[in-house]
């Protein structure tokens, strides 16, 4: 209903823009003028469509317990907190929606209508928001399964295979807030020093106001600059403990590998966010990142279980996150999709130890169908024309895939046809100690070969085989055949979408918050908002009906 309450139409004309006073007959006239007074008589109930997605939300959260986050609160002091569900609900639309701080949503809650609805019109300030968002690591966890058993128990996820895969996301830091140990340990003594001479001052300060005023008046805080400082130094601190750790790992590594001292280059740590490390962007450049994971179920592409490290390598993350998947769910993955940065010795050999196939590719694998080498008969030599075609290394000799293993002889062949018997065992300090078996040929002489098998000043050619190789072949053997290609095939759907989804449609290109704790969290809420936006999918489009419970 429109009431007129003496709008002055003459008065609006004149102080309208110049687009509206010509053609005026032209233009569609507004229906509501910003100057006309209403009487809004619908509810927030019907000012949401029926189809609307935070409906369909709605009905999910309907069906997820929160048990583990009231248990959280305290329940008999301050006033009545505003329930987890809908906290929840707020965190997870806005991320769907592209809604990542706290701010943003504390707006979203105020102006639109479907947030309004969410929250039936509670008025949640930011920082509410902000301590809810970093306050709940363990429950949120908790919500990722039961939305995944959710899927489950509707028939669109199945756990029996899964893909696991790592990305990075930006720190909270700068790339140029960056120091080493050196660095860091000048920048603590300046502020030390600095911070002293604030504490002098301020004590001169207390003396000049006890004379004035009395001996009874004391500060209740310190004086801003010299809070400042302190966590600054607070800050330096804790990043200087940080390069120096990184740097005694370094120095530990290099004494393993026999690397002489002063070989590596100092660790620089970011300032702001010590935990983070300085790492290649997927965009380019180097920056402070942290790594994301994400273990993916290969039927419906939903995140089951996820979690994030610091370090840019993943693959020691690779065998846990199976572990967890089971724990989690109570069901252990059959299959494993994984690309070959998870394709290390040790996990190959744990995950056939635990029942699960892999199917992942080897690092540093070069053999493969078009290898020349493998061939039926490997006392034969390979034909002079395909010589060229032998696997290399990067210094230019024979790789070792150019040699074929016989595990009755327990020998390598060349591809001459020469044999390599077993020489001796040794241990790799360059490899964390594994064991490794050398075979080496009895004469090289007048080979063909030679020149491109032969290291410069050696006379025989030796290959190494550690105490894992045997799970690698039966790795690559395994995704040679065509089942097993069409396998690992789901991979790359699998794994990948999330990312992409929760980077460019969600938002979440750099994270929030700092601390590799908070930044757990944050990554989990994300996996969760993923998870619940393909269910919404699946139940807007009456694909399936939602589960009666858990």
């Amino acid at each position: 209903m429109i009431v007129d309450f003496g709008y002055d139409a003459a008065r609006a004309k004149r102080r309208a823009p110049a687009w509206r006073k010509t053609a005026v007959a032209y233009w569609a006239k507004a229906p509501l003028p910003r100057h006309q007074a209403l009487l809004i008589g619908v509810s927030l109930d019907e000012s949401i469509d029926a189809g609307h997605p935070v409906r369909v939300l709605e009905e999910i959260l309907g069906a997820l317990e929160f048990g583990e986050f009231e248990a959280q609160y305290d329940g008999t002091i301050g006033q009545p907190p505003i329930h987890p569900r809908v906290m929840a609900g707020v965190l997870i639309y806005g991320m769907i929606k592209g809604l990542l701080s706290s701010r943003a949503l504390e707006d979203a809650c105020l102006n639109r209508l479907d947030f309004m609805w969410l929250t039936e019109g509670r008025r949640i300030d930011h920082s509410t928001i902000c301590e809810f968002r970093t306050g709940f690591g363990a429950q949120i966890g908790g919500v990722l399964r039961q939305v995944v058993q959710l899927a489950v128990g509707m028939g669109l996820s199945n756990l029996g295979s899964i893909a696991l895969d790592g990305t990075r996301i930006r720190a909270n830091s700068s790339r140029h807030g960056t120091r080493t140990a050196r660095e860091l340990s000048k920048d603590l003594a300046a502020v030390q020093e600095q911070v002293e001479q604030l504490l002098e001052e301020a004590a001169d300060a207390d003396r000049r106001d006890g004379e004035r005023y009395g001996a009874k008046q004391t500060p209740n805080r310190l004086p801003r600059r010299l809070a400042d400082k302190q966590r600054r130094g607070e800050r330096l601190e804790q990043a200087l403990a940080e390069a120096q750790r990184r740097d005694a790992e370094a120095e530990a590594k290099g004494r393993r590998s026999g690397e002489k001292e002063g070989k590596g280059r100092p660790a620089t740590v970011p300032v702001a966010d010590p935990e983070s490390r300085i790492s290649p962007n997927k965009e380019g450049g180097h920056a402070p990142n942290y790594t994301p994971l994400a273990a993916v179920e290969s039927k419906g592409g939903l995140i089951v279980e996820a979690d994030v490290v610091a370090e840019p390598n993943e693959s020691a993350m690779t065998v846990p996150m199976v572990q967890r998947v089971e724990q989690s769910y109570a069901e252990r993955p059959a299959q494993l999709l994984a690309d070959s940065h998870h394709g290390t010795g040790p996990n190959l050999q744990q995950l056939d130890q635990m029942g699960v196939e892999a199917f992942v590719p080897v690092q540093e694998w070069q053999d493969g169908a078009g290898n020349p080498a493998r061939r039926a008969d490997p006392s034969r030599p390979v034909a002079a024309h395909l010589h060229g075609e032998l696997p290399l290394r990067a210094e230019g000799i024979l790789d070792r895939a150019a040699f074929v293993y016989d595990a009755v002889r327990d020998c390598y062949w060349c591809p001459t046809g020469r044999r390599l018997e077993y020489w001796h065992e040794r241990k790799r300090r360059d490899r964390g100690g594994r064991s490794e078996r050398k075979y080496r040929s009895a004469d090289c002489g007048g080979c063909a070969l030679a020149a491109r098998c032969l290291r410069s000043g050696a006379k025989l050619r030796t290959v190494g085989r550690d105490q894992y190789q045997r799970w690698r072949e039966e790795a690559m053997a395994r995704l040679e055949e065509q089942s097993g290609a069409r396998t690992y095939a789901r991979r790359l759907w699998a794994s990948e979408t999330p990312f992409a989804v929760i980077k460019h449609v969600m938002g979440l290109r750099q994270f929030l918050t700092r601390s590799l704790k908070k930044v757990k969290t944050e990554w989990l809420w994300a996996c969760a908002a993923y998870d619940v936006r393909k269910l919404m999918a699946a139940l807007r489009d009456g694909e399936v009906e939602l589960a009666a419970g858990v």
